[in-house]
C-alpha cells in the first residue's frame, strides 16, 4: 500500500454530532427498540430488545443474576462459556425459567452437543476473536446445514472489514459481533497492530448490510453488534448512528450488584470498595481456566484492572445508557432507533470533527473542587 492511500480511521471523540429541527415532543415517548439477531419468525419475540444493550459474555460480569435482570427488562444478558458443561446447562435453564428468555455463549468445540440446548436457549453467541478464519467459516456454515431444524439464530464473530461481514451474512449468520481491539481491556492492538476505531469500522458494518440487504432482496438484514468500547452514553449514539443495531458492554457493568466477584477493599473500614475486571483474554483466566499447556503457548491479548464497586444494578446501568440514547434522538428529531441507524452516512445527522482541546470544552471541566 502506498502511504497516500492509507485511510484515516476515527472513533467516537473524534466528531460531535449537530441537533436537527426536531417535533419530538416527550423524550419519554421515544422509542429504542431493537433486535439482538436477523428476524425469525419463531423467534421474533424472544430476539427482540426494548433497549439495544447486551450484557457482555465475560466471566467477570456474566451471571445468572445479571442475565436474568437484562432479560427481565428487555436488554439482554449473554451466559458465558469459560464454564463446565453441566454448569452452562444449568444456568441456562435457570436463566430461562426466571426471565424467559435464555442467551448463549459458544466456543468452536461446543458444536457436537448444540442440540441438547435445543428447548432451554433462544441464541447462540459465537465466542471467538477472530471470525475470519477457515474455522469458523465453517462452523457457520455447519451450523445452518446440521441445525437448521432448530431454529435458533446465531451471531458470530468477531468481524472488523465490509468483507468479512458479507461473508458471515452469507454463510448464515443471524448478525455479527463487529470490533477488534477497541474494549477497554482488550489488548489486540496494543500486542498485533489489528484494531480499527470504531466509528469506520461500523461504517463497513454498516456498508455491508446494506449491500447484503440489496443484493439478496432480503429485508429481514443480519444484525451488527458493536463489541465493546462503550464508555459513556454517547458512545452508544454515536454506536447507533453509525449502523449498528446494538452494543455489546461489558466495563460499565463490572461494579454492579449482579455481576460475579467479590467486593473487595484497600482499607479495613471498607471504604472505596471494588471489584476486578477482565478481558478473557488476559493472563487470570488463561491461568484460571488453564487455557494455555505452556509459558510459550500464553498468548496474552487481554487486561485485568479495578472497577469501583458502585451498588447499582445492572438495570441501572442500561437506563442511564438509554436516556443518553433517547435524549440525544430528541435533539435530532428521531422517534425511532430505525431512524438513527446509520444516520451519520445518510446525512440524516450531520457530524463535526473535533479537536482534543475541543473535547475537552466539552466535558464538566470546571469540577476542580
Amino acid at each position: 500500500m502506498k502511504p497516500q492511500n492509507m485511510k484515516t480511521a476515527i472513533g467516537f471523540d473524534d466528531i460531535d454530532l449537530l441537533p436537527n429541527f426536531s417535533e419530538v415532543e416527550s423524550r419519554k415517548d421515544i422509542d429504542t427498540s431493537s433486535h439482538i439477531a436477523k428476524v425469525i419468525w419463531q423467534k421474533e419475540d424472544q430476539t427482540a430488545l426494548t433497549y439495544p444493550i447486551i450484557l457482555s459474555p465475560m466471566d467477570t460480569v456474566s451471571s445468572v443474576e445479571s442475565c436474568i435482570a437484562m432479560n427481565e427488562i428487555g436488554a439482554a444478558g449473554i451466559l458465558h462459556r469459560f464454564q463446565s458443561w453441566e454448569d452452562r446447562l444449568a444456568q441456562a435453564k435457570e436463566v430461562k425459567e426466571k426471565s424467559g428468555k435464555s442467551y448463549f455463549a459458544i466456543g468452536l468445540d461446543d458444536f457436537d452437543r448444540l442440540n441438547q440446548l435445543q428447548d432451554i436457549v433462544d441464541l447462540f453467541f459465537l465466542d471467538v476473536a477472530h471470525g475470519t478464519t477457515k474455522q469458523v467459516f465453517d462452523f457457520i456454515r455447519d451450523y445452518n446445514s446440521t441445525y437448521d431444524w432448530m431454529q435458533i439464530p446465531i451471531i458470530t464473530g468477531n468481524t472488523l472489514t465490509m468483507s468479512s461481514v458479507g461473508k458471515h451474512f452469507d454463510l448464515g449468520s443471524d448478525g455479527v459481533r463487529h470490533g477488534i481491539g477497541g474494549g477497554s481491556v482488550c489488548l489486540t492492538t496494543e500486542m498485533t497492530g489489528i484494531g480499527c476505531p470504531f466509528l469506520t469500522s461500523n461504517y463497513y458494518a454498516w456498508k455491508a448490510q446494506n449491500e447484503w440487504k440489496h443484493r439478496t432482496g432480503n429485508v429481514f438484514t443480519p444484525t451488527i453488534l458493536q463489541d465493546g468500547g462503550i464508555r459513556k452514553p454517547a458512545d452508544l449514539v454515536k454506536a447507533i448512528a453509525s449502523g449498528c443495531n446494538a452494543v455489546v458492554v461489558g466495563g460499565l457493568f463490572g461494579g454492579c450488584r449482579e455481576t460475579p466477584g467479590d467486593v473487595q477493599s484497600f482499607s479495613e473500614n471498607g471504604d472505596n470498595p471494588y471489584k476486578v475486571y477482565r478481558g478473557m483474554a488476559s493472563a487470570g483466566v488463561q491461568e484460571d481456566y488453564e487455557l494455555y499447556e505452556s509459558i510459550e503457548d500464553k498468548f496474552v491479548e487481554g487486561d485485568e484492572y479495578i472497577v469501583p464497586y458502585t451498588d447499582k444494578s445492572v438495570k441501572d446501568v442500561v437506563y442511564e445508557l438509554n436516556n443518553g440514547l433517547r435524549s440525544a434522538m430528541s435533539y435530532l428529531g428521531f422517534n425511532t432507533l430505525k431512524q438513527l441507524k446509520g444516520s451519520l452516512w445518510t446525512d440524516d445527522v450531520m457530524a463535526v470533527r473535533v479537536t482534543p482541546n475541543a473535547s475537552y470544552e466539552a466535558s464538566a471541566h470546571r469540577k476542580s473542587w
